[in-house]
């Protein structure tokens, strides 16, 4: 609806003045709540490079003259020093009542040295289960795909080399978040590990959470709704496996099986497990 603005900073207050357009059809949804409009503000050079969301000290919103409410601001954390901010701020959901077709007028008030961007952002409001619905169905990968990924978190197997060897690996078969049997296994597009989480259940966890990281639980790489994939190799194995099952050895050729037992202490001959 509207491209980025700065507000700048200073000692005093400031104000920026938004004038933009909303289509008639684009206005119905957000009346039915298919949509929402968001506004978001964050700093132009964040500390730490991370563009989280960070609402200019003392801001009051204003659209079409009235008051749109109170700025989803956290508070500074003191660390014994000074206050600090802690980057975790939320959008401003516009009020649909206040929104209306054609031109309307936003005023952001603050006052802050720092000087911020501040965005429109329209977003499509979806279900935790349309939301798996759309990942499953738009990022699952090929079977082919996640084969030369599973293939890929073994390394590179060098036959010339004889000193390196890819031994098989333990694949756990639950959910590092719900510590129960997987249902729907996925990672981000970035991860490079072979473990997956639950679609469901990190997406539950999201919503649930006012501030949600939207990284993955195992490596921390970004694993935003756009960026997750269902990892079809995985779900063959579950497909394939007793649902008591909870975990399966890998081989580097992509076989699997049941973890074998580990040898009694004592048993067998140290030499004989050596490598020749």
């Amino acid at each position: 609806p509207a491209s980025p603005q700065q507000i700048s900073g200073g000692a005093h207050r400031n104000s920026k003045i938004y004038d933009f357009d909303v289509a008639p059809f684009v206005c119905s949804t957000i009346y039915s709540g298919k949509r929402r409009l968001q506004i978001r503000c964050f700093l132009p050079n964040p500390p730490g490079g991370r563009q989280n969301l960070r609402w200019p000290l003392r801001t009051q919103v204003l659209l079409n003259n009235c008051d749109v409410g109170p700025v989803p601001q956290q508070p500074q954390a003191w660390d014994g020093h000074s206050y600090k901010d802690r980057h975790e701020d939320s959008a401003l959901v516009v009020p649909h009542q206040l929104l209306r077709a054609g031109r309307n007028r936003l005023v952001i008030t603050a006052f802050d040295q720092q000087p911020h961007i501040a965005c429109l952002v329209l977003a499509e409001t979806r279900t935790p289960e349309e939301l798996v619905k759309s990942v499953s169905r738009e990022h699952t990968l090929m079977p082919s795909a996640a084969h030369a990924h599973m293939k890929a978190t073994f390394g590179d197997d060098d036959p010339e080399d004889d000193d390196v060897i890819a031994g098989p690996a333990r694949l756990p078969l639950t959910c590092p978040l719900t510590h129960t049997r997987l249902t729907l296994p996925a990672r981000g597009a970035t991860c490079r590990h072979l473990e997956c989480f639950d679609l469901g259940a990190y997406i539950e966890l999201a919503k649930a959470t006012s501030h949600p990281r939207w990284t993955c639980p195992l490596c921390n790489k970004p694993a935003r709704p756009h960026q997750l994939r269902v990892d079809s190799w995985t779900a063959n194995v579950l497909e394939t496996t007793p649902v008591e099952q909870l975990e399966v050895e890998v081989q580097p050729d992509g076989s699997y099986g049941p973890v074998p037992e580990r040898p009694t202490p004592g048993s067998g001959s140290a030499a004989s497990r050596k490598r020749k």
